[in-house]
């Protein structure tokens, strides 16, 4: 699966989330291109790093000045171990700065009676994560999780400054 841009019935979903937010508010030409923009780079970076990525064992065989030796360093280090994939943490910052930036919306969500998250970010988030990840969204429980990982980011930048 390679994501490429949105369908017509996905991106009418992704606006439907706030429909207060009028057309004259929104530019939705640019925060349609940002999100396809940043699910096309989410699978160049993806594919790149699965293509090019060495064997283990290639590993001794690549001399110190060897141009691929950093990319096999930044590849098998902790950031790209088991399930950790820096590509898709920086594919989730990318569409909650342009909930933020552009769409105005605040980083919060709120739990139903179910414990469940809700709350229009969540939703939105699922709505266009979905067409690039596929299988691979994480659902509205991992999705509240990274909020909080990005509102704690948040708040330690402030309180250093």
């Amino acid at each position: 699966m390679v994501f490429k841009a949105f369908t017509e019935p996905q991106w009418a979903a992704v606006r439907a989330v706030r429909p207060r937010w009028s057309d004259d508010n929104v530019r939705w030409l640019v925060v349609r291109r940002k999100l396809e923009q940043a699910g096309v780079d989410y699978w160049a970076m993806h594919q790149h790093r699965l293509k090019n990525l060495p064997p283990r064992q290639a590993r001794n065989a690549l001399q110190v000045n060897d141009r691929h030796l950093p990319l096999y360093e930044a590849w098998t280090s902790k950031y790209f171990q088991r399930r950790a994939d820096d590509h898709r943490e920086l594919l989730y910052l990318r569409v909650m700065n342009v909930w933020t930036g552009q769409l105005g919306g605040k980083l919060a969500f709120s739990r139903g009676p179910d414990n469940q998250p809700r709350y229009s970010l969540v939703t939105f988030m699922t709505l266009v994560l979905r067409p690039i990840l596929g299988r691979k969204t994480p659902r509205p429980t991992g999705l509240a999780d990274i909020i909080d990982k990005k509102r704690r980011r948040r708040a330690v930048k402030k309180s250093k400054t």
